[in-house]
């Protein structure tokens, strides 16, 4: 009898863990997400920079930093848009010194996980190891650049386009080592 009870109450814990389970969702995947804040994009984050970023993507390219950025790992990447930086010069700097113009510039605009605007101000950590704050969707910033275009959406990450590029600022060992 010891083992019909203890039948019973396993059978019986696992058909109401089975019908949470099947209540607790929808099939509707795409509630989860805002509309409003979230524009959908179906290639790659390097893919939507060649479209919206096209002058960032050619430094990117430039230097070999493309297949990261088209890879599975998750980035988000501050897009500075065409015309509001000196190519020329990065381009020209890439020749010579292709790590400098990946840690000062494009890591300069990344970061390795998915960060979306919202509501909050949120301090983000970039691939060069410096702090930006992105302020909430009110005032729209990013490290001082007005973010022209937020949160699109895209397969292994999100893209940003903002309006200038964002400075690089050394620290004190950056300094010296110069």
């Amino acid at each position: 009898m010891n083992n019909n009870i203890k039948n019973t109450l396993r059978w019986g814990l696992l058909a109401v863990a089975g019908a949470s389970v099947m209540l607790s969702c929808t099939d509707t995947w795409d509630d989860h997400y805002d509309s409003a804040s979230s524009n959908g994009y179906a290639g790659t984050t390097m893919k939507a920079i060649e479209e919206k970023a096209s002058e960032f993507a050619d430094i990117i390219k430039a230097v070999g930093y493309q297949r990261e950025l088209a890879s599975e790992n998750i980035y988000t990447v501050w897009a500075p848009a065409n015309g509001t930086f000196d190519k020329d010069a990065w381009l020209e700097l890439a020749q010579t010194d292709k790590q400098q113009v990946i840690d000062r510039f494009i890591k300069n605009h990344m970061t390795r996980y998915a960060v979306s605007q919202n509501t909050n101000n949120q301090v983000i950590t970039l691939l060069n190891r410096k702090l930006v704050t992105m302020t909430d969707a009110g005032k729209n910033l990013f490290g001082g650049q007005t973010i022209q275009e937020a949160n699109l959406g895209c397969t292994n990450g999100v893209l940003h386009i903002i309006e200038n590029e964002n400075e690089y600022v050394p620290n004190i060992n950056e300094l010296i080592k110069d």
